[in-house]
């Protein structure tokens, strides 16, 4: 590797010490990164591996969603390769969102990782590394999960389930309303059973747009809890052969696949516990605290179960025809 160093006038050299062609463009990658300094650049000359590099190094690896941000960075580089930030025009996005659509990728994914190269660039832009940065697009949001499951289903899925860690999961996700994730993550420190509180936000994770609350543990779960402490074999709630899981979901398919039910995730209990609430009466603001939702998006998705929906406005329709 040489460089010219304009301090001195002299043209430097420096063994990359691999002689692996892969390894030896990734290393001087890394070291373009460490010293090129940018102000203002026109994006024409500036690499977009070097921009999402330098959000990588500088910033994503840092955040609550670190994983995923560095997925959505590595399909980036992958697809765009060694283009420049000006190559980012609309009809080489839209092949990238049909590139990711062929693999067979969500549309919320996708458009995660579009905010990903929009939060890369707009980050470079406020830094003065660029002087400007062009339009990304976005896909619309998915429509609202409208699978949720009535009391007679959910009765069938626990039935069905044959393992304990599978069933702890399908009792807490119902009687907490938490994501999947809130709750692999859950530890026996941040259980209260005493003042029957959970805190599904770890110490030092900072709380995103996916807010994970504080929520009390209902009578129900309590007994199942205490149960579970007393043949834990680790410090998570949920645990196989005493260690940490990231999902059930093929145990899961197979249990409502046992279950006769069709269209049913592990998210789907998180929609059916709020669901079930609303239809309960449960005013949308304590529903909305208990998914870390704010209170519009709650309303949103869930005011039409609730047993007040509109209640006022057809009462006024019913009092106006009654006076014709």
């Amino acid at each position: 590797m040489c460089w010219y160093d304009a301090g001195t006038g002299l043209r430097k050299r420096r063994s990359l010490g691999t002689t692996v062609r892969a390894e030896a463009e990734r290393l001087l990658a890394e070291h373009a990164l460490r010293n090129q300094k940018l102000n203002l650049a026109d994006p024409d000359c500036v690499p977009l591996a070097t921009i999402l590099a330098s959000y990588a190094d500088k910033h994503a690896c840092k955040i609550a969603s670190a994983a995923t941000a560095a997925g959505a960075l590595a399909k980036l580089l992958d697809f765009f390769g060694d283009s420049s930030v000006s190559d980012l025009r609309l009809p080489r996005q839209e092949e990238y969102i049909a590139w990711r659509r062929k693999d067979g990728v969500s549309d919320s994914t996708i458009s995660r990782d579009l905010s990903v190269l929009r939060a890369a660039l707009n980050r470079a832009y406020r830094a003065g590394d660029l002087r400007s940065v062009p339009h990304i697009l976005d896909l619309p949001k998915a429509r609202p999960r409208e699978r949720w499951l009535t009391h007679e289903e959910a009765k069938r899925l626990l039935e069905e389930t044959t393992t304990p860690h599978v069933r702890l999961f399908i009792t807490l996700a119902l009687h907490t309303a938490a994501r999947p994730g809130a709750l692999f993550d859950l530890t026996w420190d941040r259980v209260d059973l005493k003042n029957r509180r959970i805190d599904l936000n770890p110490a030092g994770r900072a709380q995103t747009k996916k807010r994970r609350p504080t929520i009390p543990i209902s009578n129900t779960l309590l007994v199942v809890l205490e149960d579970a402490q007393q043949v834990a074999r680790s410090k998570w709630v949920i645990d196989y052969e005493g260690k940490q899981i990231q999902s059930v979901k093929t145990a899961f398919q197979k249990t409502a696949k046992r279950a006769r039910l069709e269209k049913v995730t592990a998210y789907t209990l998180r929609h059916t516990a709020a669901t079930w609430m609303a239809q309960a009466g449960v005013p949308l603001w304590q529903i909305s605290g208990m998914l870390g939702h704010s209170i519009s998006r709650t309303t949103e998705i869930y005011a039409k179960h609730h047993p007040d929906f509109m209640k006022d406005a057809t009462a006024a329709l019913d009092r106006i025809w009654d006076g014709f």
